[in-house]
């Protein structure tokens, strides 16, 4: 058996050892969703080859790890006869490894080479796993797609701040490489849910003292050497490298989306949220999107035989579970910061931690490209609903495990936390335990045909009410249900409340 105890009570102390009491209710959360380490291996992200290098990894100017590469190498890295290659670049092998029914004998140790190649930097590597990659970009920032013309401009004007006498580290100004968008642009969780609109800059009230969140100004060199940055005019967005993807939306048209993050959303409150969501390719202005079309396509592995997913059903923990409600959900609703807050990387970034992986503000939730110690990005975001995402586990084999345990910094009552690989609405990507539960996706209406997508209701009169989801939807509520989903008449608008007769929505 994996553990003695299947309760939510703390598991027994052990004397002078926090590190144990973590990994016994780290066995306690593995046993609760039907994981059996010993077949189906949970293996370390560090625990190889390059590990032995040194105790933690190094920082670059950005402040993100800096992976060593052994000097054996990075290991070759096929696809697997269950796997499918989702991504527009090619693959480097198409030897299948060892079948994904293989459980038994050592966790195969790497660091392997990502599986694309083109514009794939020979230091790109996966750890952990072979799905573990870090997103084959070649700029600046990895996970972060800039301007081509922008990087250039950038990498020569650092290069000349390098060469000065004196000079030390020198920060790219990544952050500056925006792309220009059109204002009121809505944005879209991976179901195609409207999430908001883009907030032109200077339109929505600032945050209050202590809160810190994006502003979508355009940024470009303030004069024609230095690194000095000065705001432009225009609404811009941050772009995740090779995030990219054909969706319908609800209430539009279908077509190209790309995937913005950081960005700030009119809604939720005053001042926005700050958010992560699909943007329309067509909204991307002038040059920037005949630019921003060359992008490549990078989504994780797909796997495709039934056979290697673990039996199991999962859901992906709600507002509910959470002891909490979808309309007001916070993530500081979360267990206390001692768990919660802890970070998952090194480095000073304050957004790493253990609770940006679970249920954040407004029950969105965002699916990883990668666990948090290669980079930790998203790649697609979902509203979640009580038992309304599902999650379908990937099985965890000696040669391809799909369990990755992440060290967590700063804390000795909490040294790591596991991430499963796994489909999400048909997205593949990383999820960390705690983020999902044993269960089943309840039914639910068809789009458009009425509503109980996110369970608002339960507390509420009968009447019809503006969505906390989005600035442009309502719903109707009767008997503690959803019964209609109502829209504004127009995307740019904002709803304000009912009509007089409650069949339909206020808006300006």
């Amino acid at each position: 058996m994996v553990a003695c105890s299947t309760s939510s009570d703390e598991p027994p102390a052990f004397a002078n050892d926090p590190a144990g009491i973590e990994r016994a209710r780290e066995n306690a959360t593995l046993a609760e969703l039907d994981i059996d380490p010993a077949t189906e291996p949970v293996a370390d992200e560090s625990d190889d080859a390059s590990a032995d290098m040194g105790a933690q990894s190094p920082l670059d100017e950005l402040n993100e790890a800096v992976l060593p590469v052994p000097p054996g190498g990075l290991l070759d890295n096929p696809v697997a006869d269950d796997e499918e290659e989702e991504a527009q670049l090619t693959t480097l092998a198409v030897s299948p490894l060892t079948t994904p029914s293989e459980t038994i004998g050592a966790v195969v140790k790497g660091p392997w080479k990502c599986r694309l190649n083109g514009a794939t930097p020979p230091d790109c590597q996966c750890k952990g796993s072979p799905l573990n990659c870090q997103v084959p970009n070649s700029q600046p920032g990895r996970n972060r797609y800039l301007p081509p013309t922008f990087a250039d401009e950038m990498n020569k004007r650092v290069a000349a701040e390098k060469a000065k006498p004196g000079a030390g580290k020198v920060a790219p100004p990544v952050d500056a490489g925006k792309w220009h968008v059109t204002a009121e642009t809505i944005v879209y969780d991976g179901a195609g849910k409207v999430r908001g609109r883009l907030a032109t800059p200077g339109v929505l009230a600032p945050p209050a003292a202590g809160e810190s969140k994006p502003v979508n100004t355009c940024r470009n060199f303030a004069g024609p050497e230095g690194l000095a940055l000065v705001d432009t005019p225009g609404v811009c967005a941050k772009i995740n490298f090779g995030a990219k993807k054909r969706l319908t939306p609800d209430g539009g048209a279908a077509g190209t989306f790309v995937y913005a993050f950081n960005v700030l959303v009119a809604a939720s409150s005053p001042s926005g949220l700050d958010a992560s969501g699909w943007i329309s390719l067509a909204g991307i202005e002038g040059a920037d999107q005949a630019l921003l079309t060359q992008m490549p396509t990078v989504a994780n592995i797909k796997i495709k035989r039934d056979a290697s997913f673990a039996p199991t059903a999962y859901v992906i923990k709600s507002a509910k579970d959470w002891g909490g409600d979808a309309a007001s959900f916070k993530a500081s609703s979360l267990p206390t910061s001692a768990y919660a807050e802890s970070k998952v990387a090194p480095g000073v970034d304050a957004n790493r931690k253990v609770g940006d992986y679970l249920l954040k503000d407004g029950s969105v939730w965002n699916l990883a490209y990668n666990t948090p110690g290669i980079g930790g990005i998203g790649t697609d975001t979902f509203f979640v609903a009580h038992e309304a995402l599902g999650f379908r586990r990937v099985r965890s084999t000696a040669k391809r495990p799909t369990l990755v345990r992440v060290r967590v910094y700063g804390n000795a009552k909490k040294p790591s936390i596991v991430f499963a690989y796994g489909s999400v609405n048909g997205r593949f990507g990383w999820v960390a335990l705690d983020a999902y539960r044993k269960g089943t996706v309840r039914s639910t209406p068809a789009p458009g045909s009425g509503g109980g997508d996110f369970s608002l209701c339960s507390t509420k009169a009968d009447g019809t009410y503006c969505s906390p989801y989005g600035t442009i939807l309502g719903y109707t509520c009767k008997g503690g249900e959803t019964v209609d989903t109502l829209w504004c008449p127009s995307p740019y608008t904002i709803c304000d409340g009912p009509s007089p007769d409650g069949k339909s929505l206020m808006c300006h």
